[in-house]
């Protein structure tokens, strides 16, 4: 029993070194909200403001997969008081370079997520709404080694989210930035 334990528990120790946490925040973001009714389109161009926590996983020595819980909120920029909130929880594939060049290995990031959309505004139907949908994003960027257990990323995000609000209006919003994070690897 004690062989089996102490097996158990290296084991345990072993992969705990292939998991990790983070966080990060939108450093500069933009984007396009779109309503498509049956009888009208609408569009506004929108400033965005991004925070995210995730937990990682890396499975391979290029590759990983987080789960990211996710806050957005989208202010329209002709008339700041237009805000919404888009939370989402979502899972990450990331691919990058084995070896660092210089503390550096550049990364590709994609995932796919659950979004609500809480709007606080009026919309075009006169109503107050919230809906869910997909969210799908695409991301480069770059990890940086600190040290053995702490790594910062920068990265360029485009992103594209809908949602069937009600039976004739669909909203996408179409949002890019920059991102900066931080990570720790047990």
């Amino acid at each position: 029993m004690k062989k089996l334990l102490s097996t158990v528990l290296i084991a345990g120790v072993a992969m705990a070194g292939n998991f990790y946490i983070g966080g990060g925040v939108d450093l500069a973001g933009a984007g396009k909200r779109t309503y498509d009714t049956d009888s009208a389109t609408v569009d506004f161009d929108v400033n965005r403001n991004d925070k995210f926590a995730l937990v990682g996983y890396k499975y391979s020595d290029t590759g990983r997969i987080e789960i990211e819980y996710r806050t957005i909120t989208l202010k329209n920029k002709d008339n700041s008081s237009d805000k919404d909130t888009v939370t989402s929880i979502g899972v990450n594939f990331i691919t990058h370079r084995k070896k660092p060049i210089w503390r550096l290995k550049p990364y590709i990031k994609g995932g796919l997520a659950y979004v609500k959309n809480d709007v606080t505004y009026t919309d075009i139907s006169g109503s107050t709404t919230s809906a869910n949908g997909l969210g799908m994003f695409a991301e480069l960027g770059t990890y940086i080694e600190i040290t053995k257990h702490v790594e910062l990323s920068v990265g360029y995000e485009v992103r594209m989210d809908f949602y069937e609000e009600k039976k004739n209006i669909s909203t996408y919003d179409s949002i890019r930035g920059f991102n900066i994070a931080a990570y720790y690897h047990f």
